[in-house]
């Protein structure tokens, strides 16, 4: 398993990459992507204009049950993410399917 420190510096790369895809087609926004880490997950955050904040997707920390250690999930609430199904991973790499409006 990865250490948790692999774990920051992929999901740095994640945010960047979703900066990087909203750029392409809107070099002028102010949306950056953020993250915060809990006990189980590491919440990506949407900030708008410096102000407004939604979640964007949520990443796994550790497995747990039908996920793996850095699996991206899509968000439900702020709070919560969405347990139906992986949408990537940040540790392989494998999220180039999501964009920054959403998985």
């Amino acid at each position: 398993m990865s250490s948790l420190n692999d774990l920051d510096l992929c999901i740095q790369d994640y945010c960047e990459n979703l900066e990087k895809k909203l750029r392409m087609q809107f070099p002028d926004t102010q949306t950056t992507f953020t993250y915060e880490a809990g006990r189980k997950y590491v919440k990506i955050i949407n900030t708008h204009n410096g102000q407004h904040q939604s979640s964007h997707s949520f990443v796994v920390i550790g497995d747990q049950g039908k996920f793996k250690h850095g699996d991206i999930l899509k968000a439900n609430s702020w709070k919560a993410p969405a347990t139906n199904f992986v949408r990537g991973n940040v540790l392989s790499g494998d999220y180039v399917t999501i964009s920054p409006y959403g998985i």
